[in-house]
């Protein structure tokens, strides 16, 4: 799996080839060759064409890694001493599983709220994510306008929380809110995704 999960890695024995794992997860294919070849490959199709990928020999077994960042199916190749090629017809599927983004809910407000110019709202908040939350920003500014972002300090995140609940005191003063002003204010989570 891709180093941000930390997840540890999976092994999966007589399998029938078909892979299903998460985007940027570096593969190592392990089969036996059926016929006496000189050089066995690995075809791989996704949206970006055709590539090849030369299986190495180790102890009777044959082995190819490669990192998972495309869709696609792939078959296996022989390649003959006099040249000639032969595919083994058996088209594997590669299907990549979403890193899912983050959800950040406000608990302590929904909707619209009336306010005072010179309030100080406490907001609580909850964020998670599948793999791990690194950062969390507030988004606001007057209605029809672009958000300022803001990133918010919490220390809890150098941990790298899958889930974790907050509070963030949003100061109303500096605004100078005048009567019929709408403020849109919400809360933004980067998942720690490096890929």
């Amino acid at each position: 799996y891709p180093p941000y999960t930390d997840l540890r890695a999976e092994y999966e024995s007589y399998s029938t080839g078909h892979i299903e794992t998460l985007e940027g997860t570096d593969v190592k294919l392990r089969t036996y060759p059926i016929i006496k070849a000189e050089q066995y490959e690995m075809v791989v199709e996704t949206d970006d064409g055709t590539r090849t990928i030369v299986l190495e020999e180790r102890n009777g077994r044959l082995e190819a890694n490669f990192l998972a960042t495309k869709a696609g199916s792939y078959q296996f190749r022989a390649v003959m001493p006099d040249g000639t090629t032969f595919v083994d017809g058996i088209e594997r599927t590669i299907r990549l599983e979403p890193d899912t983004p983050p959800k950040v809910t406000i608990t302590s407000h929904s909707g619209e709220i009336e306010v005072s110019p010179e309030d100080k709202l406490e907001i609580t908040y909850t964020v998670s994510d599948d793999y791990g939350v690194e950062s969390i920003a507030r988004a606001h500014g007057f209605m029809g306008e672009d958000p300022e972002r803001v990133a918010i300090d919490v220390p809890d995140l150098v941990n790298v929380p899958r889930e974790m609940d907050g509070t963030y005191l949003f100061d109303l003063a500096p605004l100078g809110l005048q009567p019929k002003d709408v403020i849109v204010f919400t809360l933004e989570a980067n998942d720690n995704n490096t890929l």
